[in-house]
């Protein structure tokens, strides 16, 4: 017979101000005349982050809803909506996308509105049009479209470092 084994759980306490209910171990029975001391509550699961990992030598062709972070080896031709999205050195990501975070090492082509941060490593290739919170290009990415910034421009910074040995000058817009 599987099942949780009651025994083993009863020496957990109930949370302060909470009503509980015991379940006895068989059937469905509820008592709920149980002192305090043997009430149990079973553990509860810990919501898991939803991650996609798309293989090397993958090909996914559609639409992703919703996830949380996207990992892509292969290829992908899709519209994405996810909290971040990794596109690997041997990965390729065509489409719409909407995402806090997006980091290319490998190729992406298409639309991206990035909330947040917008990462091109060393060997990544950016074409088509995104707008984004904040850019970090490494030497060695390729970029060619429009880049638009969507934060409030009225507060963006720039900092000039061809003169390593002067202080930085600043502008603002």
């Amino acid at each position: 017979m599987s099942g949780i084994n009651i025994a083993a759980l009863s020496s957990l306490k109930p949370t302060r101000g909470r009503t509980h209910k015991a379940v006895s171990g068989e059937g469905n029975k509820i008592s709920q005349n149980k002192p305090s001391s043997e009430i149990t509550e079973s553990p509860r699961p810990q919501k898991a982050q939803s991650i996609l990992s798309v293989g090397n030598g993958v090909i996914l062709k559609g639409k992703i809803v919703e996830a949380g972070q996207i990992i892509i080896h292969g290829s992908v031709r899709a519209d994405i909506n996810a909290v971040s999205i990794t596109v690997e050195s041997d990965g390729f990501l065509e489409g719409s996308v909407k995402t806090c975070e997006l980091s290319i090492s490998g190729n992406f082509k298409g639309l991206a509105e990035v909330s947040g941060a917008l990462n091109l490593q060393n060997g990544g290739s950016f074409e088509g049009d995104v707008t984004y919170n904040s850019i970090k290009v490494e030497q060695g990415a390729i970029i060619s479209g429009t880049l638009t910034i969507a934060r409030d421009k009225t507060n963006t910074e720039f900092i000039d470092h061809s003169m390593p040995n002067l202080p930085p000058k600043t502008s603002k817009i």
